[in-house]
């Protein structure tokens, strides 16, 4: 899928905006193989082009969650104190809504587009990679590697920087995989209710959106994209088992 994405503009075979009224509902042939959507499109170009925005929107969102809700999290559960007591209060605020709740309302807030699509997924993710820095954060600043650090004059950034972080990268690594399918699905939901790309940009959430007036006469045209989101999903969990097999050997015997 990410070389699908990457390589877009060379693998699609014909424009994916570009109309053929008199080709509209094509059935599948060997010159469109997934046939043409109402406007004449060929679905199969659009479907290999809607790959970029929809894992490019994924990817950002994540970086963006991973790197925020990272920071708060560590700096919450190594300092403690006051510091944890209000950040953790606004991560609980933010998880007190469900996820695609949350987007909805940050891109209703920022406005549709591409920009505020990402901000608005990444946004909504912060606190899933908060908690989890938080609690590895409280587990790793008493452990004796760090109390020794400490005990010989090393300042609390240096170790927090050389020892603390270091040991949390494999945990949030399992968590971006995981929550990257989370986002795929949020950004194709967001797009599907008009928030997200706007047509006649191709995006799979789009095409489904587009779809639903010929589910009884094309289901097929449905099918593609929802097909593509469903496979791209349980790529990332299986991807994610992987990382966890690799990082955590104490449960690969869970995962067998």
């Amino acid at each position: 899928m990410a070389l699908t994405a990457i390589g877009a503009p060379w693998l699609a075979p014909y424009d994916p905006v570009k109309q053929r009224v008199a080709e509209r509902l094509a059935r599948p042939s060997v010159g469109h193989p997934f046939g043409t959507d109402d406007f004449g499109r060929d679905v199969l170009s659009r479907l290999i082009v809607g790959a970029r925005p929809t894992l490019l929107t994924a990817a950002l969102s994540v970086l963006i969650a991973c790197l925020i809700g990272s920071s708060v999290g560590t700096i919450a559960g190594y300092f403690g104190g006051r510091i944890e007591s209000v950040s953790m209060m606004f991560i609980d605020i933010m998880l007190s809504f469900p996820l695609v709740l949350l987007a909805l309302l940050i891109v209703a807030v920022l406005g549709a587009g591409l920009v505020n699509l990402i901000l608005a997924v990444g946004i909504s993710q912060i606190p899933l990679f908060a908690r989890l820095a938080r609690s590895l954060a409280l587990t790793l600043r008493s452990r004796e590697y760090v109390v020794a650090g400490l005990s010989l004059g090393a300042g609390q950034l240096r170790v927090l920087r050389r020892h603390v972080v270091p040991n949390m990268l494999g945990p949030i690594g399992v968590q971006a995989t995981t929550t990257m399918a989370l986002a795929i699905v949020t950004t194709s939901s967001l797009s599907f209710l008009g928030f997200g790309i706007q047509p006649p940009a191709p995006d799979w959430g789009v095409m489904v959106f587009e779809a639903r007036r010929f589910l009884f006469d094309r289901p097929d045209i449905l099918l593609y994209p929802a097909i593509a989101i469903v496979v791209t999903v349980i790529s990332l969990n299986v991807l994610t088992d992987s990382l966890l097999r690799l990082l955590d050997p104490t449960a690969r015997g869970m995962l067998a």
